[in-house]
């Protein structure tokens, strides 16, 4: 400061005194005298902030006082000495900021249910080489005004971002910002800066900011705050609840932390009132998804209360002091498990109403949370934290309940959270998803996921219920059968040999792609029985007796044949196979391999790798049988009734073939069924083979037969000239086959027996075997029955069994329902309670409401007389009038004109309200309607010197704007409406009355000039007893109930009204109302409807008592 300065001889004389600020003034002082024009400056009132006025002194008279905050950090005690005492401030500022003596102190934040750390604070701290560490309180007023508070916090930022390198994740950083760097709009980069030079994730990153930096720097700071919010930062509001307050504020910048100040904290167990603040910013902040952190909890019983009251961290005393960086290290590694108790009698007898805990949120949850269901279900708010959840998905996620509730799902199931993320952020945008399943990359958990998004009463997504099923051993299941199949394959293919499977029958069911390769033979062409009738016909008889040999004893099989080589000749192959068999003993499928082989003598040795196959020039001709697909079909299905269809032979029909041998005289006998490929046999003497393919089998033309069908020498018949049984082994000379029939008449094989010599059966050999056919048909029908039955006791005792299982089931979910029931009913009486509390509310406010109709109502009488007689007065009816007695009456007259009209209001709001008023609806053209409210408003617009302007247009050319409506009811909106244009609306205004029409709906806008109405007010101007809050709406009068009216009879309609302010200038008044095509009581025919709405267009009733003149200057609105 120049000694010409003249503050600066009384600065350097006086004893310098604190320097108070307040939110709303600055009183300045300095020792005891002030000179006159200290006066003058001793009450600045504070526009803005604080350093309008600050900034009128003199920065070394400045620079002579100590700022003394309002809130006092808890670390005050280590600078008891005022700042000038023991600091020079030019010289220690600056050389401060050259040394670095500007330091972070990192105070831990809890997690208040589990007691595990969540993160730290950074606080400022100044050590000063004499005066010691000087807190935040002491030197940020200061720096703030004196410009070197953007200096000061990147220093601060490097040093807490380079510190906080030993911080593990996911523990956060919270950082205080200065209000006046919410102006700075390059704040993000610099914290963006310092925080990728540290390496620090941002997403681990809070900003904190005071509700008072807002109330004059609102927009900047929004656009800072969004640059911080996209570069993945939180956000946190300071101190809550000690300065201004606003919901405003909290609606406008996304936070994502509410902070309740320490001054509630600390009074909150001895005051009542305290306690309810608490609860409210809580409450305030679980509404709103925002995490609740509470500032200055030095007690346990504090802390406990905090918890209890549902605030989800805490810091203070209680939980650790702020710590620097060489202690931050030992501050994380401190066991906190003894910050957690269940010991909370110190505060249990404060009564539960103190906290206004609604039944509704007790059923809420109650019905949201049950341990009994056998899935985990789970509650998650829009902040992807667990609100609640059950037992069952505690148990899935390995920790219990408790830990959850609060917690985020990303520090639940960190695993998991890549996979569920995506869909809970599409559930909160109101899509739900079923049936999605989520895994662990690490440790494989796999979890069957439904999400249903949660909406409010007014529609909005306030969170996402789960429902969770673990399926991570039937993926473990799923996933090794691929991985064996997916192996097995690559063996398979890789083999030399060619590897098959075949079930207990015979028939293929796997084959290796090498057969293709080896034969030329596709593997579409030799599913089910097909491969046999690729072996040569010399070699079936030897391969079927191999297979049925070892089928009937479970031994493996090993066999040679020939099958084609692609070429028109044959190649020899050896095929290997062994049994699998069940835990029954029966056998379940065959697995074998097939090789190249160079002649059926290498079948008593090893087979050589580099065997070479000999191919064998031959031709085969087999007799072509000719059965109809219906008829395979009806004898297939046959055998599936019979349960018979691919059997193995019985022993109880053995006796039947050697009785019908002994008495034809015949070596083989056999009881042979066939299907639509093949024939088998079900018992047979003589014959070694268990089946044969259908082309060469007698007993497929047996059954054509409607008796007994007999070859007497079969190398004379043409039929079987080149049949391979004829030519081959068995060698059949003579065959005698009685046809089998089943429960409806369909052949499904044959009793027949067979010889090498050519011969004939006697007429009681033919009767004989005629009665053995009956007794196998009665035997296969008995044998079908008695399975049938065995199957029926088999499912009746699984039945029993499940239902045993069942009945215990439900009587344990009884036992539940009974205990949720009990519940249900406590509930329930509480909500009786509240109806009654309601139902008390609700019969007051009737009372109240039929207390203002009947006052209304008695007022309008006199009213009415008093206007009769007054009116009289000035007409000059009862003596002449001079012009002060004129000038009066019409001040009168328009005053209970005002009043009437008043009362008419209030009136009509209560009868349509109470529902006492109907809608006499009838067809109606809203054109004729517009006009009539344009004639009725026009001496109003004339006299204010505003023009009205009408536009029509509908979508459907050529149509009228007809709608269904009580037309009075409707003009009366369209009156009001244009009168509240036409009031403010300025001299050579233009009011414009739009009409748009649509096939099912009709929109009115009517459009002012004025200064509009303010955006928060848009919404309120349809309350009732509601006017603008400007000069202009007070000087204009009203009743505030127009638009009240309007809106009620516009909803009656069920249509809808509202305000929206013009882009330029003004506002406008939007009206919807439906079109309906219904055929109403009341409802006109097109033609008379036009004629009525002509009709309607009439003059204005003039008020009583006043002339023409008077009426156009003071035209009322008919509401």
């Amino acid at each position: 400061m120049s000694k010409s300065h003249p503050y600066s001889t009384w600065a350097a004389k006086k004893k310098p005194r604190p320097l108070h600020l307040h939110p709303r003034y600055i009183r300045l002082c300095s020792g005891h005298h002030r000179s006159k024009s200290m006066k003058r400056l001793s009450l600045l009132h504070v526009e803005k902030d604080s350093s309008s006025a600050l900034n009128q002194w003199p920065t070394s008279t400045r620079r002579c006082l100590y700022v003394r905050a309002e809130k006092r950090d808890m670390t005050d005690k280590l600078m008891p000495t005022p700042l000038h005492k023991v600091v020079s401030y030019d010289q220690d500022v600056h050389g401060a900021l050259k040394k670095s003596q500007f330091v972070p102190f990192f105070q831990p934040v809890i997690t208040m249910h589990t007691g595990q750390l969540a993160g730290f604070e950074v606080l400022a701290r100044w050590k000063h080489p004499t005066a010691g560490v000087i807190p935040p309180s002491q030197f940020i007023a200061l720096a703030e005004q004196d410009g070197w508070i953007n200096a000061l916090t990147q220093q601060i930022l490097e040093k807490a971002f380079a510190a906080a390198s030993a911080i593990p994740t996911p523990l956060t950083l919270a950082i205080n910002i200065s209000p006046l760097q919410l102006r700075d709009l390059h704040l993000p980069e610099l914290v963006h800066r310092i925080a990728m030079e540290c390496n620090f994730s941002l997403s681990r990153v809070i900003v904190e900011i005071t509700e008072s930096a807002l109330i004059d720097n609102l927009q900047s700071a929004a656009t800072i705050v969004a640059k911080l919010k996209a570069m993945g930062c939180r956000l946190a509001l300071d101190d809550f609840g000690t300065g201004y307050s606003s919901l405003h504020h909290l609606q406008a910048l996304p936070f994502d932390e509410l902070k309740v100040d320490r001054s509630f904290v600390s009074s909150m167990t001895d005051s009542r009132e305290s306690r309810k603040i608490v609860s409210a910013v809580v409450g305030l902040g679980q509404s709103l998804g925002l995490a609740t952190v509470a500032e200055g909890i030095e007690t346990r019983e504090q802390a406990e209360m905090m918890l209890w009251l549902g605030c989800e961290f805490g810091q203070g005393e209680f939980y650790g002091q702020p710590v620097p960086e060489h202690e931050l290290a030992a501050s994380i590694s401190i066991d906190r498990e003894h910050f957690v108790t269940d010991d909370r009698s110190a505060w249990r007898r404060i009564s539960a109403s103190d906290f206004e805990v609604s039944p509704s949120q007790r059923l809420a949850q109650l019905q949201a949370i049950y341990d009994g269901a056998p899935v985990g279900l789970a509650f998650v708010d829009q902040n992807l934290r667990y609100v609640n959840l059950n037992k069952r998905l505690a148990e899935m996620n390995g920790a219990p309940v408790e830990n959850h509730l609060g917690s985020q799902v990303s520090e639940m199931i960190p695993e998991l959270f890549p996979a569920v993320e995506p869909f809970i952020r599409r559930a909160l945008e109101g899509e739900a998803i079923s049936d999605v399943e989520a895994k662990a990359p690490t440790s494989g958990d796999t979890r069957l996921v439904s999400y249903q998004p949660a909406l409010d009463e007014g529609g909005e997504v306030v969170g996402v219920a789960i429902a969770v099923t673990d399926i991570t051993e039937r993926k473990q299941t799923e996933d090794a059968l691929k991985a064996s199949e997916a192996h097995y394959r690559s063996m398979v293919e890789l083999n030399p040999q060619v590897l098959w499977i075949m079930d207990p029958q015979g028939r293929n069911l796997d084959l290796s792609p090498r057969w293709d390769k080896s034969t030329g033979l596709m593997n579409d062409h030799l599913a089910d029985h097909e491969w046999l009738r690729k072996i040569h016909p010399e070699d079936m008889r030897a391969t079927l007796k191999a297979m049925a040999v070892s089928r009937r004893a479970g031994a493996p099989i090993d066999v040679a044949y020939r099958v084609p080589d692609g070429e028109d000749g044959w190649t020899w192959k050896r095929a290997k196979g062994a049994p699998r068999f069940d835990v029954s003993g029966n056998i379940v499928c065959w697995y074998g391999s097939v090789q190249d082989i160079v002649a059926p003598s290498d079948l008593e040795k090893p087979l050589p790798d580099d065997a070479i196959p000999v191919k064998v020039k031959t031709t085969i001709h087999v007799t072509d049988l000719s059965v109809t697909a219906t008829e395979k079909e009806r004898r297939h299905r046959a055998l599936g009734e019979l349960e018979i269809l691919d059997t193995l032979p019985e022993p109880e029909f053995d006796d039947l073939v050697v009785l019908a041998s002994e008495i034809c005289g015949t070596p083989i006998s056999l009881i042979s069924l066939l299907d639509s490929e093949r024939q088998w046999f079900k018992a047979a003497v003589g014959l070694a083979a268990t089946e044969t393919s259908i082309t060469s089998s007698f007993c497929a033309l047996a059954i054509a037969e409607k008796g007994l069908f007999v070859v007497e020498d079969a190398t004379k018949d043409k039929r079987f000239e080149q049949n391979p049984l004829v030519l081959g082994s068995p060698h059949i000379r003579f065959y005698a086959g009685m046809p089998l029939y089943a429960g409806d008449g369909v052949a499904i094989g044959t009793l027949c027996v067979i010889d090498t010599i050519p011969r004939g059966l006697s007429p009681g050999q033919i009767k004989a075997l005629s009665i053995l056919s009956q007794e196998v048909q009665g035997r296969l029908e008995l044998r079908s029955e008695r399975r049938k039955n065995l199957t029926e006791i088999s499912a009746n005792r699984e039945l029993t069994t499940r239902l045993e299982a069942s009945n215990k089931t439900l009587t344990e979910a009884n036992g539940k329902l009974e205990n949720l029931f009990a519940e249900l009913e406590e509930t329930r009486l509480l909500h009786l309670a509240d109806e009654c509390e309601l139902r008390k509310r609700s019969e007051l406010d009737d009372l109240k409401n039929e207390y203002v109709a009947m006052v209304s109502h008695e007022l309008r009488s006199p009213l009415t007389s008093v206007r009769g007689a007054v009116g009289i007065l000035s007409a000059g009816l009862a003596g002449p009038v001079n012009d002060k007695g004129a000038r009066l009456f019409h001040i009168a007259l328009s005053n209970l004109d005002r009043m009437i009209r008043l009362v008419n209001d209030v009136l009509n709001l209560e009868r349509i309200a109470s529902g006492a008023t109907s809608l006499q609806v009838q067809e109606c053209l809203i054109e004729d309607l517009a006009e009539q409210a344009i004639e009725t408003m026009m001496p109003t617009a004339q006299a204010h010197g505003v023009e009205l302007h009408v536009n029509a247009v509908s979508q459907t050319l050529g149509s009228k704007l007809l709608f269904h409506g009580d037309p009075d009811k409707i003009l009366q909106v369209l009156i009001n409406l244009l009168s509240n244009a036409i009031k403010f609306s300025p001299p050579q205004g233009d009011v414009v009355l739009d009409i748009r029409a649509s096939i099912d709906q009709l929109t009115v806008k009517i459009s002012d000039e004025g200064r509009g109405i303010p955006e928060d007010q848009l919404e309120k101007v349809f309350e009732r007893f509601r006017q603008l809050e400007h000069d202009d709406a007070r000087r204009l009068g009203g009743s505030g109930l127009g638009l009240a009216i309007c809106r009620a009879i516009v909803e009656q309609h069920g249509g809808a009204i509202w305000a929206e302010r013009n882009p330029t200038k003004g506002t406008s008044f939007l009206v919807t109302l439906p079109r309906s095509t219904q055929k109403l009581p009341t409802e006109e025919p097109a033609e008379k409807a036009y004629a009525r709405a002509a009709s309607l267009a009439r003059p204005p009733l003039k008020p009583f008592g006043t002339d023409e003149k008077s009426n156009q200057a003071t035209t009322p609105v008919p509401l």
